[in-house]
């Protein structure tokens, strides 16, 4: 770290080992400014890893927007995906429940601007895992129904119903009845039906 002396103070000789806690403050500031790769450092020289790794999971985001539009798809979906992983892992290692959201919310975003790039129904499904994790159940149900993950967009409503817009919950269901019975499965046709009239109900 850089210390400035007022004119008239003699300098030491040798420099001070800054301490884990400066390094910690140094670190929160240049995440502030988003400074990522320097604020990485500054987290591992101040011994918090659990830090460094979310830094460098929104390096890796801006890294991935950063890319020119005309870069071809491959890589810049890779790109998304890596990010999206890196935040996926540190929101599994936080032990803050509001942080793990926005980490999950964050993996989401990075998944569903990967599935806008390359293999949709791969990425959009994990985009809906993350936004599920994050509570975000609108755009969970959005992302499940864009690749006709309709078995876990119905799951989705099921449990968390009451959390979601009626509108959208509704939507699913009718879209799940049509799906079903095209594939002939009455069974969850059925299921979809009934879960339409308790929400009518409700």
């Amino acid at each position: 770290m850089i210390q400035e002396w007022p004119a008239g103070v003699e300098i030491p000789l040798l420099a001070v080992r800054s301490t884990p806690k400066e390094w910690a403050t140094v670190g929160r500031t240049l995440f502030q400014s988003r400074r990522w790769v320097q604020a990485k450092l500054a987290f591992e020289r101040a011994g918090q890893e659990r830090q460094a790794n979310i830094t460098d999971a929104h390096a890796l985001r801006e890294a991935a927007r950063s890319m020119q539009s005309s870069t071809k798809p491959p890589p810049r979906r890779l790109a998304f995906c890596r990010a999206a992983e890196a935040f996926l892992r540190s929101a599994k290692e936080s032990p803050y429940k509001a942080e793990r959201r926005v980490l999950f919310h964050n993996a989401g975003d990075c998944f569903e601007a990967a599935a806008s790039l390359g293999i949709k129904s791969e990425d959009c499904g994990k985009a809906g895992d993350a936004y599920a994790s994050a509570e975000e159940f609108d755009a969970a149900v959005r992302m499940y129904r864009r690749c006709d993950m309709l078995d876990e967009a119905v799951r989705i409503v099921q449990e968390n119903r009451a959390k979601m817009t009626p509108s959208v919950a509704e939507n699913i269901l009718e879209l799940a009845k049509l799906f079903y019975f095209r594939k002939r499965d009455y069974k969850c046709v059925s299921c979809a039906g009934c879960l339409i009239v308790k929400l009518t109900l409700d």
